[in-house]
């Protein structure tokens, strides 16, 4: 464990954790061979994660475990998980909310480089409670898994984007994308659960992505499988957060992946840091290599999106094009993206 100041952190202290972590990445040299160090951070901050020492420790773990859950390199305290916050109580009001109705979708468009043509919008979760306004969705989905209703909620997900999809008029229609979570990921009738889906909204399986992230990705035939009846169907594959967990060129060839997403740390220190764009380079050509495509995603200036184009990324999303929308927005955006997309 080590501290910082709060001076130390700065404005950015995303950036100040990555540096740490990637400083701490690397391989160490034994008597029995090498050994590969990737380090998963845990933060929290004094004094609103926690009073004293014991606590701050308590919420630091907190985070360390959602950041291994997810494989990002780094995760900040939920403040769900904190000390004097009733997880009990907000998990009865989350699942209140649920069997209410209450939960609803906004839609992260994303677009073609070049040409801008809106290809996909990925579908995010939101609760609006009634007192705290719109919760964190790190904390929405911890509450969910400490309440037990992080399958019931994964499968209120993948219906309502798929009713949702079916409603859009444009032409091309684009997809819509769904994250799986890594318990949805290894049930073993995943496949059976999206067909229905699927069916019940009248949605052609290749109007529907299913985005996992590098955690998830274990490396057993059963869930091999399950991913192998979808590409069959023509749904299609993302890899989330690519760069920030364990994928190694042999889990590329493995598994049928259709596209690999940069994750936003990467994109953020563009275009003035070199290691970040070099990160995004490498991305991108492999993509290229084992025949997928390449998506950026937390883009928030033209000229991160120059560069991105520039590297031969084929997709991208982000604030700079628009944030997301809620599910009554999203026809007008389709009819006019340039016009009604900030």
């Amino acid at each position: 464990m080590f501290t910082l100041e709060n001076d130390q952190f700065g404005d950015d202290r995303g950036a100040i954790c990555e540096r740490i972590s990637r400083e701490l990445t690397g391989q160490i040299d034994t008597e029995s061979g090498t050994v590969t160090i990737s380090p998963r951070l845990g933060i929290a901050m004094y004094p609103t994660d926690g009073q004293d020492l014991q606590a701050i420790m308590h919420a630091a773990g907190a985070a360390m475990r959602e950041a291994l859950e997810t494989g990002k390199l780094f995760c900040f305290q939920s403040r769900a998980a904190q000390p004097g916050v009733d997880v009990q109580d907000y998990g009865n009001e989350l699942r209140q909310a649920f069997e209410a109705n209450q939960l609803e979708l906004y839609f992260q468009p994303r677009r073609s480089l070049p040409g801008g043509t809106v290809t996909c919008l990925e579908a995010l979760l939101r609760w609006n409670h009634p007192i705290r306004g719109f919760v964190d969705l790190r904390e929405l989905l911890y509450l969910a898994k400490a309440s037990g209703l992080i399958m019931a909620l994964g499968d209120w997900v993948l219906e309502h984007a798929c009713e949702e999809a079916q409603r859009w008029q444009c032409d091309p229609l684009p997809r819509v994308s769904v994250n799986l979570s890594q318990q949805e990921f290894t049930r073993q009738d995943l496949a059976d659960r999206v067909i229905e889906a699927l069916e019940k909204a009248g949605l052609e399986p290749s109007r529907i992505e299913l985005e996992l992230t590098e955690a998830a990705l274990l490396r057993t035939s059963d869930e091999l499988a399950e991913l192998e009846k979808l590409k069959d169907l023509g749904v299609g594959l993302v890899l989330d957060n690519f760069g920030t967990g364990h994928s190694s060129l042999a889990d590329l060839k493995h598994y049928p992946i259709d596209a690999l997403k940069i994750d936003g740390s990467f994109v953020r220190g563009l275009p003035d840091n070199d290691k970040d764009a070099a990160v995004c380079e490498v991305v991108v050509t492999m993509a290229q290599l084992f025949g997928m495509k390449a998506v950026a995603e937390g883009v928030e200036s033209e000229q991160q999106l120059q560069l991105l184009q520039k590297l031969g990324c084929d997709e991208f999303q982000g604030y700079h094009i628009c944030r997301p929308l809620p599910a009554s927005d999203v026809d007008n955006y389709l009819l006019d993206p340039d016009k009604a997309g900030n």
